[in-house]
């Protein structure tokens, strides 16, 4: 059977893949799976880890889905998540946890950013029918 290490070692790399064609809602799905085998499991460091991804990627997936992101901004998100979830999965079973926190508030802070950009600078998408409802009013 696997340890809680090893099922946190596979579904980083997992999210790393989805994280190739911009899969937040896997991504999401992932960590929150990472969020159930830490609590069974009691580690308690990867439940603080799992949590911060899956409110990292909810986000994401809400931006995603309701701005218009231009490829260029949501590439960088992307090779920035990639490069802070890579170093996350190389440190985040070490003692020291002082290396581990300016990677998890650099991965928050990243993407709270992000969303300012969006809600200040994106249009929003709006749905035909959302269109076609509002023009009757």
């Amino acid at each position: 059977m696997k340890d809680v290490y090893q099922i946190f070692d596979e579904s980083f790399a997992t999210i790393l893949r989805f994280l190739e064609n911009a899969q937040y809602d896997n991504c999401y799905k992932i960590s929150s799976d990472m969020t159930r085998i830490a609590s069974v499991s009691e580690f308690t460091d990867g439940i603080l880890v799992s949590e911060i991804l899956e409110s990292v990627f909810s986000q994401l997936s809400t931006l995603f889905g309701s701005y218009k992101i231009d490829e260029v901004g949501g590439k960088l998100i992307k090779d920035q998540l990639k490069e802070q979830i890579s170093l996350l999965s190389k440190n985040y079973r070490i003692d020291d946890k002082n290396k581990v926190y300016p990677i998890l508030r650099d991965l928050r802070s990243m993407v709270t950013q992000f969303q300012f950009k969006c809600w200040n600078t994106m249009s929003e998408k709006v749905e035909p029918e959302f269109k076609r409802i509002v023009r009757r009013m």
